[in-house]
């Protein structure tokens, strides 16, 4: 089949792209010709786009400096792409912004579906936080993005399939849509090598004793990463040697930089955008990550930190990872209270905690293994066998 992918902007490296440019490996790997239509393709994302045919007009698609007004734009200018799309075509995938290619739909191709990641954010669960981001023209954006949800509609009933990432998305589809959808499971590849943790820690300078939080992450405002700041001061507080590590890049970077310096905090990296084949150092280097994001429809740090057997906190807020997780309960923890550590030394490596302690939880966890405990190898002893168990038993494959 020749298939064409269509994302108006393939940005630094993270989880909307690598969902797209791994479903267009997968198929190639089966034989289908793939091409992935766009405007900018980022050099980060080149990396996964083996056996891919990029086409990339190069036009222009910063044009205000505010990455939540930009983004919006590229909704209108998903138009553009119209004639880049192979009208010998069998099928047409447009994700994202490229919805509104759907109004007039493209000549040539004879199925055009729809990759639903999630109905649009900014005009729902994150609407007040992308009106706080956008100054005076919040007057003007609010009654647009309330129009745009309503055009939203319109354009998903002219597609003919709808396609999401397992059933927590299926279930916001048919909520917002009323429609069904077709569930195309995707995840990470479990086969990496896992660094050793020492040399891990050598190489990105960080001591062989000190207790290191990691969190992986586009730095939006979904991400909630402020909260995991605010958190991390209490932490800092109660801890020897704490570190937390703060990998991924995004436009809440300089925000989140100085929140870290108005709460003092001294013990926090900011890592950047880290490339595909660094994170297992990063992982490996982890003794517990945090996933604190709003509503995900996936998660692929989650699963990774299965993968290398790094025991996970999680919020109960978080969407299709929370769900998944309480669907397999011998993998998960009853609900945290500050003031009862104990419940986690025999609970299981994968942690749900209720709000506003998701992200503080590992600042419980570390609290309750002072001393002999937490000098061992593993930092983490009572949740060993747990890790262990997911490994083998691959329980995170159905994310």
């Amino acid at each position: 089949m020749r298939i064409d992918f269509v994302f108006p902007k393939f940005k630094l490296l993270s989880g909307a792209e690598r969902l797209i440019l791994d479903l267009g490996r997968a198929l190639a790997g089966r034989g289908h010709r793939v091409r992935i239509v766009c405007h900018r393709f980022h050099p980060s994302c080149r990396p996964l786009a083996e056996k891919l045919v990029i086409e990339e007009t190069g036009y222009r698609l910063e044009w205000t400096g505010n990455h939540y007004l930009d983004s919006i734009a590229s909704y209108v200018q998903s138009f553009w792409l119209r004639r880049r799309i192979d009208r010998a075509a069998d099928a047409v995938c447009l994700f994202g912004p490229a919805l509104p290619l759907a109004a007039r739909r493209p000549r040539g191709p004879k199925h055009l579906l729809y990759f639903c990641y999630e109905p649009p954010r900014a005009a729902s669960v994150d609407e007040a936080e992308v009106l706080a981001r956008v100054g005076v023209l919040r007057f003007v954006l609010a009654p647009a993005l309330r129009l745009y949800r309503r055009i939203d509609r319109w354009l998903v009933r002219r597609v003919d399939s709808i396609l999401v990432s397992g059933p927590f998305g299926a279930d916001l589809v048919r909520a917002e849509y009323g429609r069904a959808s077709w569930i195309v499971t995707h995840g990470v590849s479990l086969d990496a090598t896992r660094p050793d943790r020492r040399a891990a820690r050598a190489a990105i300078g960080i001591d062989e004793a000190a207790r290191v939080v990691l969190t992986v992450n586009f730095l939006h405002p979904r991400k909630r990463i402020d909260l995991l700041l605010r958190a991390w001061a209490r932490v800092e507080k109660r801890l020897r040697d704490p570190v937390l590590l703060i990998v991924g890049d995004g436009p809440e970077r300089p925000a989140l930089g100085a929140l870290a310096c108005g709460l003092g905090l001294g013990h926090v990296r900011f890592c950047g955008f880290v490339p595909e084949a660094e994170l297992p150092l990063y992982y490996a280097a982890a003794d517990v990550l945090t996933h604190v994001a709003r509503l995900e429809t996936f998660g692929f740090t989650v699963i990774e930190a299965g993968a290398f057997r790094v025991p996970v906190v999680v919020s109960t807020r978080a969407g299709r990872v929370t769900r998944s997780l309480r669907e397999r309960p011998e993998f998960w923890s009853p609900p945290m209270r500050r003031r009862s550590p104990k419940r986690l030394q025999s609970s299981s490596a994968i942690l749900s905690v209720p709000e506003p302690w998701a992200s503080a939880g590992a600042s419980t966890y570390f609290a309750s293994t002072r001393g002999r405990e937490a000098r061992t190898s593993s930092s983490l002893p009572s949740t060993t066998s747990s890790a262990r168990a997911i490994a083998r038993e691959d329980c995170l494959r159905p994310l």
